[in-house]
């Protein structure tokens, strides 16, 4: 019974794509996503590409109707490439050196004290202190630099009221020699410490994010940039693989920067829904932040902010799984800081 119906779904899903709704998708992902190609010959190539994608949507979509998966795939800014190029992007050298973490001085809390119990949800958005979706490209492994200064974002608000844009490139350009290597990857702890050091950090305005590396420009012909002085005050962590802790941290101190397993072509397709990924393993390899936590139709998630544009997931944000096993590792790398203006 099963086989007969997959092989039905199979063959509809087959002939939804040799119709000419799926070339209008792909017109369409050309325009929204702006892609031109420098010949025929690798347009037709990523055409091939979007279909087998679009097959693997519609198939996981139809799964996820049924009851099988809780959330679902949808075309997005990756949808024109392989799982392997999305892997190539996302693992180029020196990313997640782990050998690093060990000049890291992060300061261990063991005693948070809020109760959890007062909040069977909680969104930071609600309270003003998240600022906009931001998109690092597909070409730039920069999500601990957006990350970092999406947390440094909220924490100005928490102690000014004032929700300002900052600037991810003055990461990406000037802060190695603090773990981090550019558009290659690096430790958000880097980043924070490179602010740290410095005391400020320029306005996106100033120092507009450009999705490559470029010259460290924190002055134009001798004169300094627009930049806000900023004091972190401490670098910690709660309780690792701790995700009741973590809860109980989010809701005492704001927004948390998280590392996830996010090498995985579900996560690349993630469109909505609680995601959850059974084969995620200790490894880290994207940074973004925790903003909130819920649940849905008995399913507890977290809500967490990402770098990838509005376009993917649920308009830029994505809801992973909570209290399912620390679900790709969201507890176990988390970082929170304490910042003055």
């Amino acid at each position: 019974m099963y086989l007969g119906i997959l092989v039905l779904f199979t063959n509809l899903i087959n002939s939804y794509i040799d119709n000419h709704e799926s070339i209008e998708l792909w017109m369409k992902f050309k325009v929204d996503y702006n892609r031109s190609y420098e010949t025929t010959r690798e347009e037709e190539i990523r055409k091939e590409i979007f279909m087998d994608n679009l097959r693997k949507m519609l198939s996981h979509n139809l799964k996820q109707s049924a009851g099988l998966y809780s959330f679902k795939f949808g075309i997005n800014q990756f949808s024109d490439m392989t799982f392997e190029e999305f892997l190539k992007i996302n693992t180029e050298p020196g990313s997640r050196d782990k050998s690093l973490e060990q000049n890291f001085n992060a300061i261990v809390i063991h005693d948070l004290t809020s109760d959890p119990s007062n909040y069977t949800s909680f969104d930071w958005r609600d309270h003003g202190a998240v600022t906009s979706i931001k998109n690092q490209g597909y070409k730039c492994g920069s999500c601990y630099a957006f990350a970092s200064i999406a947390a440094i974002e909220s924490h100005i608000f928490l102690k000014t009221g004032k929700l300002l844009d900052l600037s991810e490139q003055e990461i990406v350009d000037c802060a190695q020699g603090y773990f981090t290597a550019g558009c290659y990857g690096g430790y958000e702890i880097g980043a924070l410490n490179y602010i740290q050091n410095n005391g400020d950090i320029t306005f996106e305005e100033s120092y507009p994010y450009k999705g490559i590396q470029e010259k460290c420009l924190r002055s134009v012909n001798g004169t300094d940039l627009s930049k806000i002085k900023i004091t972190i005050k401490q670098i910690s962590q709660p309780p690792r693989e701790n995700e009741e802790e973590l809860k109980n941290a989010l809701v005492k101190y704001g927004p948390i920067i998280i590392s996830i397993d996010h090498l995985h072509e579900s996560f690349m397709r993630y469109s909505s829904g609680v995601y959850h990924e059974s084969d995620c393993k200790k490894q880290f390899s994207h940074a973004a932040l925790l903003v909130g936590y819920g649940s849905e139709n008995g399913k507890d998630y977290w809500l967490v902010k990402n770098s990838f544009g509005t376009t993917w997931g649920e308009n830029g944000y994505f809801r992973i799984a909570r209290n399912r096993k620390n679900n790709c590792e969201i507890a176990t790398e988390p970082v929170i800081i304490s910042s003055e203006d």
